[in-house]
């Protein structure tokens, strides 16, 4: 695996612990005890992920994943915490966090991934950018955070403007459809 990880956690022992298991995964490594340390290592280092405990004692985890959202959006941020409640997991995918792990950390889980999110980047930096969507309703979330209709994404923030018509395939369905109600009738 190859990568760039940011380690944000206070705690030295938690911290260096997950630095070497990383390394050994073949990551490149950096760690950051504070938020301000963080916020360096975000412009020198560059991670494509940092892993980033939500209590700091300089500082709130959530204050370094909103300057993320702001306007690093290469970087990918994990939350892993031993303190998790709803309110601070709803707020940080709101902010646009990646994952949300409680410590302890599962460590085959974080590789698991670490490995999905680092094979993004990797497709990113190579070939353009990649546009999260919801798998369910399939709206966009723009880099401001909001989610929206692909057709107004486009519009939006590539300047396409998407004409609505019909594939081979559907226009004959739909003929076919439009024949066989006028048949019943």
């Amino acid at each position: 695996m190859e990568g760039r990880v940011l380690v944000i956690d206070d705690d030295k022992r938690m911290r260096e612990s997950l630095a070497a298991f990383l390394l050994e995964e073949g990551l490149e490594v950096e760690m950051a005890a504070s938020v301000s340390e963080a916020l360096v290592s975000l412009e020198t280092f560059k991670p494509q992920v940092a892993l980033l405990d939500l209590v700091l004692e300089k500082g709130d985890g959530l204050e370094f994943l909103r300057v993320v959202s702001k306007g690093n959006r290469s970087c990918q941020v994990v939350i892993l915490t031993g303190y998790g409640s709803l309110e601070t997991a709803v707020e940080a995918m709101r902010l646009g966090c990646r994952d949300y792990l409680l410590k302890p950390v599962d460590r085959d889980e974080l590789i698991s991934r670490l490995d999905v999110i680092l094979r993004e980047c990797s497709f990113r930096e190579r070939a353009g950018r990649v546009i999260p969507m919801c798998c369910v309703c399939g709206k966009v979330r723009s880099e401001d955070n909001r989610w929206m209709d692909f057709a107004q994404y486009m519009m939006l923030y590539m300047g396409v403007l998407l004409s609505h018509t019909y594939c081979p395939v559907c226009f004959q369905r739909e003929m076919e459809d439009m024949t066989s109600s006028h048949e019943k009738d």
